[in-house]
């Protein structure tokens, strides 16, 4: 048998709020289709929409964004493994409760101009703040 000894947000990832807030929702406060749905590409024929997931493929987020997100309240933000969320903007959107998938390889395969599945589910860790996922679109 092998034994694994991973970190919650080794690899591809969610973040709950809980991994910023000391009372935000934890991994298992979520039922799994909030981390499944449809999603879009941001920028290129995709923008942030209400309980719409949006994957960022070819820019970081910054605090203006971060604040267009939470306005807009999407199902969840994704970002390509080319970029990291910095310290705050992360800390600000997980204070408002938004799910957070990171470091999502091959994002360039995406579609650029229509909406796809994505699927994203966590590990249900107890009090988890985080969990590696096996993240992946379809497309029809």
């Amino acid at each position: 048998m092998k034994r694994l000894h991973i970190n919650g947000h080794d690899g591809t990832h969610v973040d709950a709020p809980f991994h910023s807030e000391e009372k935000g929702k934890t991994i298992e406060d979520y039922q799994i289709r909030d981390f499944i749905g449809k999603c879009v590409v941001y920028g290129e024929g995709g923008d942030v929409n209400e309980k719409q997931g949006v994957i960022f493929v070819k820019e970081n987020i910054d605090m203006g964004l971060a604040k267009v997100i939470v306005k807009n309240k999407p199902g969840f933000v994704g970002l390509s493994c080319e970029f990291e969320f910095s310290e705050d903007v992360e800390k600000f959107l997980l204070g408002k409760g938004v799910l957070l998938f990171e470091r999502l390889a091959n994002t360039d395969k995406l579609p650029k101009d229509k909406k796809f599945m994505f699927y994203g589910v966590p590990l249900k860790i107890k009090d988890g703040d985080g969990s590696p996922v096996r993240a992946y679109a379809v497309v029809d």
